[in-house]
């Protein structure tokens, strides 16, 4: 029995230098050999230093990893308690930390309730969600109905014993899982790209769960056992339905981020190295953070490169504003270990790169602020001077994402277009903007975004196509109900000023004028 350790605990070790999420089931370890020991044997001395043997060779597998963790590899991330601004010994760390076991091992349960709402799917996915739970669910229900008459008495007594057993185990466990996320300060949530902290509390949820369920049949509910039978029937569907949704929100989620990177691309077809890209919280990813973003970004723009120095950095704003960012301010280092990668950079080069579900994505500065989207969130206003084109080099051949894991068609779109014209807009090549303008506007696909339109009425203008940018005009005045006249106006007169004469006064004067 003892050879069984050797193979255990090298697989433990490899589990927590490879992830360090199941850190906390090292406490259920310990009670799951003591229920076992004294099952078999009630001598209280003898099962304590039986125990002892049987799990010293998991304490120094943990122990060894907890060195190389805290003493050798640090904390270039997330700093432990008392490192940081959470206090371990308030009220408020604790009522947090319960609130958050609450939430991943008690209210995530409400997901097996189907959603009534077809969004953000179609009715189509919504139609086989529906009824995946339905066939799930009656599939279970047939099956429980048809185990229990093969039930034996021996074994209800022992589903007895295991009731009692699995029920602490299991409050042990949702208590302890989410211990390497306490001790560095780290929320456990189920919501988006964080929810993946909730990866230990699975077993124990569940455990617990089921030991609930088999204390209200045994007690409560033991008269009318067919109520749990179509819980536990109910649950199960619910549970599959629920992974086909989260299937899905994975695969749309990864298609954004192909579409946001291909757009990218578009915009920016290479930067030099040292560059940080700040970006807007984006409600069209749940499930990607700033860090998932930097690979990708790296990936795309650095292909094979196997320093462990990184070239690119890409930033939330939100998150990393006064922490890897320093502070909206030109001339200060950027430094930021990624595991065991780091990245140097400055404030000097800054690209604001903002993306949202009703348009394109954006390279912006301070230059057009009267071009911003109406969604633009003015948190990130103070960044805009710091953003630097010079960075961007137009000319160069463009970066290809990695092709053996992107799968989404890149045939050209309205997005695609437009970054194009406004790269060309930044290069001063007007003839290719009113180029791509034509292409653009011949497409099906139109702009969601009306501020888009901008850029193709600059290149008509400046290339003495009026009637085209008049049109233009017109229509963005109307579809924003007058809102963008002010930034036509403003934008007339400067074409005109700076042509001296591209187009006749008049043009100017009625627009100008409102009519």
């Amino acid at each position: 029995d003892w050879l069984w350790h050797i193979p255990s605990a090298l697989a433990m070790s490899v589990s927590q230098f490879s992830i360090e999420y199941y850190l906390g089931w090292e406490a259920v370890r310990v009670l799951m050999v003591w229920f076992v020991l004294r099952r078999k044997n009630k001598n209280l001395k003898k099962n304590i230093r039986t125990s002892f043997f049987h799990l010293l060779p998991y304490w120094v597998g943990t122990f060894g990893f907890l060195v190389w963790r805290v003493l050798l590899f640090g904390f270039p991330t997330y700093q432990p308690l008392g490192g940081g601004e959470v206090d371990p010994i308030s009220k408020m760390f604790f009522l947090t930390t319960l609130f958050e076991v609450r939430e991943a091992a008690v209210q995530v349960w409400g997901r097996v309730f189907p959603k009534l709402s077809p969004e953000p799917f179609s009715r189509g996915f919504w139609s086989l969600y529906l009824g995946l739970i339905m066939i799930t669910t009656a599939f279970v229900l047939m099956i429980l109905r048809n185990s229990k008459k093969f039930t034996s008495r021996k074994e209800e007594s022992s589903r007895a014993q295991f009731s009692h057993f699995a029920f602490i185990l299991a409050l042990v466990g949702v208590l302890t899982a989410g211990l390497p996320f306490w001790l560095t300060g780290l929320s456990v949530d189920i919501e988006g790209f964080s929810s993946r902290f909730t990866l230990p509390f699975i077993p124990w949820a569940v455990l617990l769960l089921v030991a609930l369920l088999h204390v209200l049949d045994k007690t409560i509910l033991k008269q009318v056992p067919l109520v749990v039978t179509i819980l536990v029937a109910v649950i199960v569907g619910g549970s599959t339905g629920s992974q086909f949704w989260n299937a899905n929100l994975y695969r749309n989620d990864w298609k954004e981020v192909q579409r946001y990177i291909i757009e990218m691309t578009h915009r920016i077809p290479k930067m030099e190295p040292g560059t940080t890209l700040i970006i807007n919280d984006m409600r069209f990813l749940d499930l990607y953070s700033d860090n998932s973003l930097t690979a990708m970004v790296n990936w795309t723009y650095s292909p094979g490169r196997v320093s462990e120095d990184l070239n690119y950095m890409v930033y939330y704003l939100s998150v990393r504003l006064g922490l890897g960012l320093p502070a909206l301010e030109p001339g200060l280092p950027i430094e930021q270990d990624y595991r065991s990668l780091h990245f140097d950079g400055s404030t000097d080069k800054l690209l604001v790169v903002y993306s949202d579900l009703e348009g394109c994505l954006r390279v912006l500065d301070d230059r057009h602020l009267d071009w911003l989207p109406a969604s633009f969130p003015e948190a990130m206003i103070p960044a805009l001077p710091l953003s630097n084109f010079s960075v961007i080099d137009g000319d160069a051949e463009r970066a290809q994402p990695p092709q053996n894991i992107f799968d989404i068609s890149q045939t050209p779109t309205w997005c695609t277009y437009f970054e194009d014209a406004e790269l060309a807009s930044q290069l001063g090549d007007w003839e290719s903007v009113a180029e791509i303008g034509d292409i653009a506007y011949a497409l099906e696909d139109d702009a969601e975004e009306l501020t888009e339109h901008f850029v193709f009425i600059d290149g008509y203008l400046r290339v003495g196509q009026v009637q085209k940018a008049w049109d233009l005009s017109q229509m963005l005045s109307q579809r924003s109900q007058n809102v963008y006249n002010q930034a036509l106006c403003d934008l007339w007169n400067t074409v005109e000023d700076e042509t001296q004469g591209a187009y006749e006064p008049n043009f100017r004067e009625a627009f100008c004028s409102g009519n």
